[in-house]
C-alpha cells in the first residue's frame, strides 16, 4: 500500500471516529421523531432509543436500539443519502457498536434508503455488511438505488416490505451513478459481485436482467414480489415485523380476546363501563353535538389528551372527530361511560398528529354527558 494510500485510510478512519464521537455527545440532547428515516414508517411508541447518529456528506446514520421481550434489545442502523469513498469507513463504527440478540449472533439489521453512488463503494458496503453478519432490510417508502443494491446485498437474511423500491439505474442521466454499460471492467464487477452474493443461478438471472434494463432512462424497478422470485428478499418478513411491530399491535389482538370487550365490523373495540340512569334516552347522530367528559392514554397508559384533568368538558360535532368516536358516540346514550380501543386507521392513521405518533392506537374512556351543548 502506497503512502497515499496509508494516509488516506487513516484519515477516513480518523474522520469516522471524531463525528461518531461528537454526534453521541449531541446527539441525546435533541429530541428525536419516530420516524424510519427516509421512510414512511414509524418506529414502536415506548420501545425505541436512539443510541448515536451522525452526518456524513448529506449521509445520514443512526444506531437505534428496540426493546425486545426475548433479548432485552435488538439494534438497528438506519442508514439514508448517497453512498461514498468514506461510507463504510463511517459506518463500521457504528456496526461493531450493535450488539447481539440474545444468542444470536448477528449484530442486528441494517435499514437502507440511499439514491447510490458509485458502485464501488456499494459494494465494499456490501461486504461490510457480510463480514459484520448482519440482516438488510427495505421498510415502507424507501428507496435503494445503484450501489444501494449491491450494499442491500451483502445483508443476510435481507428483507422488503410493500412499497418498497430496489433501483438499478442507467448512468445515462445520472453520470456516476449505475453500471456503465460498454465497459467490460464495470459489467464484469457486476457479475461476479452478483454471483458471489446470489449465487450463480440467482446471481446471473439478476445480471442478466440489470444488463437488459441499463440503458433504460428510469433504469430497472423491483418490488418485493419481483425481489421473492428474483431470490433477493425473503419471501416471508415476518421475522422482520415482529422486530419492529409496537406492541400495541399486539395490544389490540389480545384486547379483543377479553371478556367484555365487543368488536364492531370496523374493528373499533368497545367496553362499558357504567349505564346512564334512562334507558330510554336517545343515542347520538354522526351531525349531533355532544358534550362530554374523556381522557385518552396510549396502550401503555402514557395520558396524551384529557378533558378530566383540565377540569373542563369537551364540546363538538361528532362529524368533525376521528371516525373511532364519530362510530362509538352513536352506541352510547346521556349518562353512559365506555372505554373504547380504537385501531389506527380509526384514528390519525399513518400521518398521526399532535403527540400522537404514525400507526398507533388509542384509548379513550369517554362519558356522554349530553347531546347538544355550547361551545
Amino acid at each position: 500500500m502506497s503512502i497515499e494510500s496509508m494516509q488516506c485510510l487513516l484519515h477516513s478512519a480518523l474522520r469516522a471516529f471524531l463525528t461518531l464521537l461528537f454526534a453521541t455527545a449531541a446527539f441525546a440532547q435533541e429530541p428525536q421523531n419516530l420516524t424510519i428515516m427516509g421512510s414512511t414508517a414509524s418506529w414502536p411508541t415506548g420501545r425505541v432509543t436512539f443510541v448515536s447518529e451522525t452526518d456524513v456528506d448529506g449521509l445520514r446514520i443512526r444506531h437505534t436500539r428496540v426493546e425486545d421481550a426475548d433479548c432485552g434489545a435488538r439494534d438497528f442502523l438506519e442508514i439514508n443519502g448517497p453512498l461514498g469513498p468514506e461510507t463504510t469507513a463511517v459506518i463500521e463504527p457504528f456496526l461493531s457498536a450493535m450488539q447481539p440478540c440474545g444468542s444470536n449472533p448477528a449484530r442486528g439489521t441494517v435499514i437502507l434508503s440511499s439514491g447510490g453512488g458509485a458502485m464501488a463503494d456499494g459494494y465494499a458496503l456490501g461486504e461490510l455488511l457480510t463480514q459484520y453478519g448482519v440482516a438488510a432490510a427495505l421498510v415502507q417508502g424507501q428507496v435503494c438505488a445503484s450501489a444501494c443494491v449491491a450494499a442491500f446485498l451483502g445483508g443476510s437474511p435481507r428483507y422488503m416490505l410493500e412499497s418498497a423500491w430496489l433501483v438499478l439505474q442507467s448512468p445515462v442521466r445520472r453520470p456516476g451513478i449505475g453500471i456503465d454499460c460498454e465497459s467490460t471492467q464495470e459489467v464484469t464487477a457486476l457479475k461476479d459481485y452478483f454471483v458471489a452474493r446470489l449465487g450463480s443461478e440467482n446471481g446471473g438471472v439478476l445480471y442478466e436482467r440489470a444488463m437488459s434494463n441499463c440503458t433504460a432512462a428510469r433504469g430497472w424497478t423491483i418490488q418485493a414480489q419481483d425481489g421473492v422470485e428474483l431470490g433477493i428478499v425473503e419471501a416471508d418478513n415476518t421475522p422482520f415485523t415482529l422486530q419492529l411491530a409496537d406492541g400495541s399491535l399486539n395490544f389490540m389482538a389480545e384486547n379483543a380476546t377479553r371478556a367484555g370487550v365487543i368488536t364492531t365490523t370496523s374493528g373499533l373495540q368497545y367496553e362499558v363501563i357504567s349505564r346512564g340512569a334512562i334507558a330510554i334516552a336517545q343515542s347520538p347522530t354522526a351531525s349531533s353535538r355532544v358534550t362530554v367528559h374523556y381522557h385518552g392514554t396510549f396502550f401503555d397508559g402514557r395520558v396524551f389528551d384529557s378533558s378530566v384533568e383540565r377540569g373542563r368538558s369537551a364540546v363538538f360535532p361528532l362529524n368533525q372527530v376521528i371516525r373511532g368516536w364519530t362510530e362509538g358516540l352513536q352506541l352510547m346514550k346521556p349518562g353512559d361511560k365506555f372505554r373504547f380501543f380504537i385501531p389506527p386507521e380509526l384514528a390519525y392513521g399513518e400521518a398521526g398528529r399532535g403527540p400522537v405518533p404514525a400507526n398507533t392506537p388509542l384509548i379513550f374512556e369517554i362519558e356522554l354527558l349530553e347531546i347538544g351543548g355550547a361551545n
